[in-house]
């Protein structure tokens, strides 16, 4: 039997990266139509960038595997995933595991409190209509206004180019989550898909460029697997847009088997590990 163990916290990126790390370990060594146990039974935190990360990894394995799951013993960790509307979007065995071990129907049917003015829970990305239901969404969490220079459309750009991206180039499943935290004055961004990644979409198109040149190259330039001129620039404008006007802004991306943490003019390797199917950008913003 395969075991993929991942104890301690989900909350970061750099969790995420470990995570697909595991799965990238775990595919290696399993035989199709085998069963996979992911063992979550030490997860003793969870964020909304670690439920996409974690949605988007299931999602992978299950399209080759068969799916058990240890569930945490953390009882807060799983209600933070029914709030988190994990359950809706993850693959029915993981449900399954879950409501084989557990009284699900608590967490289902319990009152939720009213978030709508500081949450966006996951939302699954197929069309060009989901993103204008997010964006909608957005407006009605952080309203028409601004806040100390960064305007809610600044925010609405950024999220239509990275959704919309998903959607195009994301080929199986893409997610997104928008959080507003106003005691900290801060939006934070997730949005994930389980695609071949940036670098086996483009790196035909930069021939004789390194690995991490070529994401270099999809963030801070207008390096496109399309011929349109117009094409090639939405990285571009969402790296502008979000440092442009958002003192302190943290933006991140994990592709293809590695992670970065991307500046108004660099790029910086944070980690390399291995290959597994997946684009991640989080963006925290200070408004």
């Amino acid at each position: 039997m395969n075991v993929l163990a991942y104890s301690g916290r989900l909350k970061n990126i750099d969790n995420v990266h470990y995570l697909l790390d595991l799965s990238s370990e775990v595919y290696d060594i399993t035989e199709s139509a085998e069963t996979v146990t992911i063992d979550l039974s030490e997860l003793t935190m969870i964020s909304s960038l670690g439920c996409i990360g974690l949605l988007s990894a299931l999602d992978t394995l299950e399209r080759f595997f068969y799916l058990d799951v240890t569930i945490p013993k953390e009882l807060n960790v799983i209600s933070y995933m029914e709030r988190m509307d994990f359950f809706k979007y993850c693959p029915s065995e993981v449900r399954n595991s879950f409501e084989k071990k557990i009284d699900m129907h608590y967490y289902y049917n319990r009152n939720r409190k009213d978030t709508t003015n500081k949450l966006l829970e996951i939302q699954k990305l197929n069309s060009a209509d989901e993103v204008d239901k997010i964006c909608i969404a957005i407006r009605n969490i952080l309203g028409n206004g601004s806040y100390e220079g960064i305007r809610i459309s600044d925010i609405i750009r950024i999220v239509t180019e990275l959704a919309s991206n998903a959607v195009e180039h994301g080929e199986w499943n893409a997610y997104a989550s928008i959080q507003y935290y106003p005691t900290r004055g801060t939006v934070e961004i997730t949005i994930g898909d389980n695609g071949i990644g940036i670098y086996r979409s483009l790196h035909e198109y930069l021939p004789n460029q390194r690995k991490h040149e070529v994401i270099r190259q999809a963030v801070m330039t207008r390096a496109s697997r399309y011929i349109d001129g117009d094409r090639g620039r939405g990285l571009m404008d969402v790296k502008r847009t979000t440092f442009n006007n958002s003192y302190n802004a943290a933006f991140y991306l994990r592709t293809h088997d590695s992670t970065y943490q991307i500046y108004p003019e660099n790029l910086e390797l944070m980690y390399s590990g291995k290959y597994f199917w997946g684009t991640f950008f989080h963006i925290e913003l200070r408004i």
